[in-house]
């Protein structure tokens, strides 16, 4: 018995987990259609902020700059945006305007990363009609045990960020491709 109700609250959160979206409307008079609607990258946007043990590291050449991880996150959503069939051109879709703030946090002695925290808003529109938002502030990602093991170890470096990166635009446009009806 105890299998069945177990098993009945996993299937559950399942469910309940890959059916939301985070992407919420602002205008309903422009038709988004899930998995239809297609998409450009209009703007990004990154604020880079040195977190935990940062202290002097403002130019540090080791790790991406802010102008560097502008471009990470441009290209990793505009990748999943094709990933997910959802890149159209410019005057036929809806714009995506982006804003992150990354806060790279590091380990203690300042020469391995820690988890960096995330906070980001996405603007869906057309024109100048704002038609969707989603925006998480300061968030951290969920690691499995053997990254979380990297990170203990002061082995986690810039090509764990950019797996990073690459991971929160995957989910974002992963997202947007549930938003709509």
């Amino acid at each position: 018995m105890l299998k069945r109700i177990l098993l009945f609250i996993i299937c559950t959160i399942t469910l309940v987990g890959c059916s939301a979206t985070s992407f919420k409307y602002v205008d309903k008079s422009v038709p988004v259609k899930k998995g239809v609607t297609k998409y450009h990258l209009e703007e990004v946007n990154v604020t880079l902020k040195l977190g935990t043990n940062g202290e002097g590291k403002e130019n540090d050449t080791v790790y991406a700059s802010q102008d560097e991880l502008k471009e990470q996150f441009s290209n990793g959503l505009k990748k999943y945006l094709g990933k997910y069939n959802l890149l159209g051109s410019n005057s036929e879709s809806l714009a995506i305007s982006a804003s992150f703030d990354f806060t790279r946090n590091f380990n203690f002695g300042g020469k391995a990363l820690n988890i960096p925290t995330f906070s980001h808003e996405i603007t869906i529109k057309k024109g100048n009609t704002k038609v969707a938002t989603y925006n998480w502030s300061n968030y951290v990602i969920d690691y499995n045990t053997l990254r979380n093991l990297k990170i203990a170890s002061f082995l986690s470096d810039a090509d764990d960020e950019k797996k990073d990166i690459d991971l929160i635009c995957e989910e974002i446009i992963e997202d947007l491709s549930k938003f709509g009806e």
